[in-house]
């Protein structure tokens, strides 16, 4: 039994590589959170906006179909009145039977538009929400110019590629020597030979321990050559979303 301690002093960059991930990988939680905050205010805008456009094609479909009740019964007088054909009369009723069929339309539509508004607030889906019959006013000052670069979406995919350049180190690390310092302390119980323990008893040594791999049957260059492809992806995937941005 016995207690052995290392210090490693070159691990052909792992430690600094795993360190390095480790920070990259703490900067891209923090971006995902602020690019999820940015992408739920988004679809809020697009919910408020689709409930104020359902309202207004309500409000156009009631118009029509009482446009269409009114000319109706016009039609119906004046066939009475000898003054219009019957043919008339049956196409004002097929206008007016489209008409009910589109308000029914309108009318899921501002249902479902308010469901998906009470959604992504937090409200009980059978809530009755209230919006205004317009979009607020945008502020009349110049928006400024936004720097695309620091946007979310390209940090990300620039931390995304920084990640993969570590994880190529990392892989490379595997197939340089080690270095560290070793300390044993333990206990050895030994031979007993006329009532003395020979080879045995407490003892501590140190040293310097040094391991240079020599062949791996190519599995740690087959891991640089995977690792490397990820990061050319990584950057085209960053190169493609700069320009989409």
């Amino acid at each position: 039994g016995g207690i052995r301690v290392e210090q490693p002093l070159y691990m052909g960059g792992k430690i600094r590589a795993a360190y390095r991930m480790s920070v990259l990988g703490k900067e891209m939680a923090e971006m995902n959170e602020a690019l999820t905050a940015t992408e739920v205010i988004l679809k809020t805008d697009k919910a408020y906006a689709l409930v104020v456009k359902a309202q207004e094609m309500k409000k156009v479909a009631d118009k029509y179909n009482a446009v269409l009740r009114e000319l109706l019964s016009h039609v119906e007088s004046a066939y009475k009145h000898g003054l219009k054909p019957q043919n008339d009369v049956l196409k004002v009723r097929v206008k007016l039977n489209e008409s009910e069929l589109n308000l029914r339309r309108t009318e899921n539509a501002l249902r479902l538009a308010t469901m998906n508004l009470c959604h992504l607030i937090g409200r009980p889906l059978t809530d009755r929400i209230e919006v205004a019959d317009d979009l607020p006013d945008l502020p009349s000052t110049p928006v400024p110019a936004v720097d695309l670069m620091a946007r979310p979406e390209y940090r990300l995919l620039d931390r995304k590629a920084e990640l993969a350049r570590e994880q190529l180190r990392l892989a490379r690390s595997e197939r340089l020597p080690q270095v560290g310092l070793v300390g044993n302390y333990g206990y050895l119980h030994g031979v007993e030979l006329n009532g003395q323990n020979l080879l045995g008893g407490w003892a501590f040594t140190a040293g310097v321990q040094v391991s240079v791999p020599i062949f791996h049957f190519g599995g740690r260059s087959n891991k640089v050559r995977s690792a490397r492809a990820r990061f050319e992806q990584a950057q085209a995937e960053r190169l493609d979303g700069g320009e989409l941005l």
